[in-house]
């Protein structure tokens, strides 16, 4: 699956402005990720990384980072839980890794962002009244 998620971002590089190729693109590698995702199953723990890479190829091929990365986050706790139930220790620290650069980016970027965003309302709202 992680091939095929390769693939994947390749062709969504490929596909950014083209939005009636990306939804294409979208449907074909989601079922791609759940024919494969059955065909290796597991039991019951290999739902997580199928909803994890449907998930994440939808959030793929948006173009706000915010959003995107907002998606992103509970997608490698999935992994995360995958792994631990799999004994997969570099699976385990990849996706420990990958939550905590998230983390990060939400704290660096879409915390100050929303804050600001807030401000600039309340600004807003304030600028109206005093017009009136």
């Amino acid at each position: 699956m992680q091939f095929i998620g390769g693939i994947r971002n390749l062709a969504f590089v490929r596909l950014e402005n083209k939005k009636n190729k990306m939804l294409i693109a979208i449907i074909t590698f989601c079922v791609l990720f759940t024919f494969f995702g059955i065909f290796t199953w597991e039991g019951p723990i290999s739902v997580l990384p199928i909803v994890a890479k449907n998930v994440i190829t939808i959030a793929f091929a948006m173009s706000d980072t915010r959003k995107i990365r907002l998606i992103e986050f509970p997608t490698y706790g999935f992994w995360l839980a995958f792994n631990i139930a799999s004994g997969s220790i570099a699976g385990t620290i990849n996706a420990s890794l990958s939550l905590v650069s998230i983390a990060f980016a939400i704290i660096r970027f879409d915390i100050p962002y929303a804050i600001a965003l807030y401000h600039a309302k309340k600004e807003k709202k304030a600028l109206r009244r005093d017009r009136i």
